[in-house]
């Protein structure tokens, strides 16, 4: 079987040792080079050609944000970046919306190499097969009708390349939106508030990190706390959040499956659900829940998926009522909203 082949980019010696030395401990990755500054990074990646760039946010001569922009113009290929632990949440936000791939943090404090080996060589191989060079795309306005809601509640779930898409949905989404959102992005504690930061500035409706126990407003977006379960509980005719350390689901915390699984249990037929790019399977069994409470699901088509994983999984149970390009996703989930029609897609 071919190895992955990846460079590494990262200004310390020390890190880059630990980085290559752990991602070569797979059989399947061949570390072809490893440099010291983001205009190498550049040079080596046009030379070599890898399947994969890991590449650290601080770098000198160009940055890591630099270097990504450069890299995806003129030879497009799946970037991972490495970031401090929540230093450069912001702008590690930045270069998911420009078009990286992944990030993952590097040891270092609370975080240890153990903590990383495992989840730096899993997105390693799934960037590797990742769908590159789609950008963002031009964000235009959906405008919607007059007619009364029928639908209680929006519930969007995403893994690898989920920013860069949730950036594509959540912005075009009208200012009156008569609905609340929740959104499951898988991603650590420290960077799903920087997430829902980046989606306020573009957006023109509320969009916040979760908090335990506030209660779910039409009209705002809820970026699901990372490292906690996002659980939703009725109470005296209101609906709250309920932030949980419960054992982490699917292998990650937040998970889409127990998000899913209350809002179809609280909200029956009033769910829209969209599944968008990401690994692993994470919704597909949530997904199911709301369909047999009368809800309605959308999945991401494979064409314009990061990683056709979650929406793979969810048509594969024939769960989804519409497979959708992702550009076309924001308007479906408006025209579902505002509608009690049979949509086609």
């Amino acid at each position: 079987m071919r190895k992955i082949k990846v460079v590494v980019a990262d200004d310390s010696s020390y890190m880059r040792q630990v980085i290559t030395k752990t991602l070569a401990s797979d059989e399947m990755i061949e570390i072809i080079a490893a440099v010291s500054n983001g205009k190498e990074a550049v040079s080596v990646t046009a030379e070599k050609k890898p399947d994969v760039l890991v590449l650290d946010i601080e770098m000198p001569e160009m940055d890591g944000i630099q270097v990504l922009k450069s890299v995806l113009r003129d030879f497009p290929l799946p970037v991972i970046m490495l970031s401090s632990f929540s230093r450069d949440s912001a702008k590690v936000m930045l270069s998911l919306e420009i078009g990286a791939v992944d990030f993952v943090r590097k040891p270092g404090h609370s975080i240890s190499l153990a903590d990383i080996k495992d989840e730096l060589i899993q997105k390693v191989k799934a960037a590797a097969s990742a769908s590159i060079g789609m950008g963002l795309a031009d964000i235009k306005s959906v405008q919607h009708g007059s007619a009364v809601s029928t639908r209680k509640i929006v519930a969007i779930a995403a893994s690898t390349g989920g920013p860069s898409a949730l950036c594509q949905v959540i912005p075009v989404f009208p200012a009156k939106l008569s609905v609340p959102v929740i959104v499951i992005q898988h991603m650590p504690e420290n960077f799903t508030r920087s997430l829902a930061d980046r989606l306020q500035q573009m957006s023109r409706l509320s969009v916040k990190e979760s908090e335990d126990g506030e209660e779910i407003l039409s009209g705002v977006v809820y970026v699901a706390k990372g490292g906690h379960h996002t659980r939703i509980e009725a109470k005296n005719g209101s609906k709250y959040v309920r932030l949980t350390k419960e054992p982490a689901v699917n292998g990650v915390r937040p998970a889409a499956d127990v998000t899913f699984r209350d809002i179809a249990d609280v909200y029956g037929k009033g769910v829209i659900a969209a599944v968008l790019t990401g690994m692993g399977e994470d919704g597909a069994l949530g997904a199911v829940n709301i369909r047999t409470a009368g809800g309605t699901v959308i999945a991401q088509d494979q064409e314009t998926s990061t990683i056709y994983g979650m929406p793979k999984a969810v048509a594969a149970r024939n769960a989804a009522d519409f497979v959708l390009p992702l550009a076309c996703i924001p308007a479906k989930i408006v025209e579902l909203v505002d509608s009690v029609k049979n949509c086609t897609a």
